[in-house]
């Protein structure tokens, strides 16, 4: 660095010739970004402020993604993930990055990080979450959220979520408001959108019915078990119902699905349900008995198994009346 005319004049260059992509002020310094480095600023007036190079390994691509998580550190996203910068809050602190979206890896190499100058981020009190909009594969507006739950350390994803804009309101209700990209008055996602409302346009994002169990953790009840097949057995009233599989807290693809739906005729249609459903041989009877559904599927694809989630979702309607695991070593 150096001083002219009572002015302090800092040089960045060294061998990152990039443009600065984004600034943030934390503590008592000042975090500058590039695509592939990121420097300090600290210092005072009396004796004068001083840059040093942190990186010129990882930098942020998109200023709007930069946020200050509460016990988190410093969230910004990076080319090849979301990184968190700690130790900036004092001179006396020392700095270190860390990799925040590595259960996120499968699902981050789908981002379209050509369009990061799109994506919005904010830090949603109400629910303890930070959330990143982003465009994945080849599309150039934002559609789906990555939200991290800083109370419990783990990542969700909000999929059909088209917005150009999100911010958090700042008084007592702590409401979020989306804006939609679209500008024609009959698609969906055009306007202002309260967290959890809809209006007369249509909604961010298609809600289905859920049933989402906690991350069984195995090596906590079981020495040395890691699964290598997993069966569910599912009793339920629904419509072609779905299981998706978490293993190690990361999204995996759906292993399989079991279609409910009934089109034989009933033996007691003649029976009413409440009084008054009747059927003609065709319709669906989820409201008239329980649907038994087995999904069997592998883990040994995904190294070893020390946590496992499962999520049941259905496009209707949908009641678990019990589940059951059988688990075997491989």
């Amino acid at each position: 660095d150096a001083r002219a005319s009572g002015e302090e004049v800092f040089n960045l260059s060294d061998n990152q010739t990039s443009l600065i992509t984004g600034m943030y002020p934390t503590g008592d310094s000042l975090v500058v970004f590039k695509h592939r480095a990121i420097y300090l600023i600290k210092g005072n007036p009396v004796n004068g402020f001083f840059a040093q190079t942190l990186t010129t390994d990882i930098g942020c691509i998109s200023n709007q993604t930069i946020r200050e998580v509460p016990g988190v550190g410093l969230v910004f996203m990076a080319s090849d993930g979301i990184y968190v910068l700690e130790g900036t809050y004092h001179t006396t602190q020392s700095t270190k990055f860390f990799k925040l979206s590595q259960g996120l890896r499968d699902l981050f190499d789908r981002v379209n990080v050509e369009f990061a100058q799109n994506f919005r981020s904010i830090v949603y009190h109400t629910d303890r979450e930070y959330w990143v909009s982003v465009a994945m594969d080849s599309n150039t507006v934002p559609d789906m959220v990555f939200k991290f739950s800083y109370e419990i350390g783990a990542w969700s994803v909000y999929t059909s979520s088209a917005l150009s804009g999100i911010i958090e309101v700042q008084d007592h209700r702590g409401y979020m408001i989306f804006a939609g990209p679209n500008a024609s008055s009959s698609t969906a996602s055009r306007g202002l959108y309260l967290y959890g409302g809809t209006n007369s346009l249509g909604k961010l994002g298609t809600v289905s019915p859920t049933y989402e169990t906690v991350n069984i953790a195995f090596n906590s009840v079981y020495d040395n078990f890691s699964p290598a097949r997993v069966m569910a057995r599912v009793v339920g009233y629904g419509n072609t119902i779905t299981m998706s599989v978490f293993v190690n807290r990361e999204p995996a693809t759906i292993a399989t699905s079991s279609t409910t739906t009934q089109i034989r005729p009933l033996e007691d249609a003649d029976f009413p349900l409440y009084g008054s459903t009747t059927f003609d041989g065709t319709a669906v009877y989820k409201e008239h008995r329980p649907v038994i559904a087995r999904f069997d599927f592998s883990t040994m694809h995904k190294g070893p198994v020390n946590e496992l989630k499962l999520k049941f979702t259905c496009s209707d309607e949908m009641e678990i009346v019990n589940y059951e695991l059988e688990g075997r070593l491989g």
